[in-house]
C-alpha cells in the first residue's frame, strides 16, 4: 500500500524539489533529502501522515524531526496505514 501510494503521488516525470539537511549522504552513501511537489506537498511528511512510514532521525539531520514525530503519532492514534494493519 505504501509503495502504491508513493507511485500515485510521484508518477514518472513528476517534478520535485529536493531539500537537503546537514548531510547530503548517509553512512551507506544513500542520498538524503526532503521531497516537495510543485504544489507544496511535503512528500516525506505525507507518507508519515498517512501511516505509510515511520520516522527515523539521525543526527545531525533533524530539521523536521518534531514535525515527523507528530505526524507519525497522529497516524498511529488514528490507526492509519501500517498502524491499522498492525494493531498494538
Amino acid at each position: 500500500e505504501a509503495s502504491q501510494f508513493t507511485k500515485d503521488l510521484l508518477p514518472p516525470g513528476t517534478r520535485v524539489l529536493v531539500q537537503r539537511d546537514e548531510e547530503a549522504r548517509d553512512d551507506f552513501d544513500r542520498l538524503l533529502g526532503y521531497v516537495f511537489l510543485a504544489d507544496g506537498t511535503f512528500v516525506n511528511l505525507e507518507l508519515l501522515r498517512q501511516g505509510f512510514a515511520t520516522p527515523l532521525t539521525i543526527e545531525p539531520n533533524t530539521a523536521y524531526a518534531d514535525i515527523f514525530r507528530n505526524a507519525a503519532d497522529g497516524a498511529e492514534r488514528a490507526g492509519l496505514g501500517l498502524w491499522g494493519a498492525c494493531p498494538g
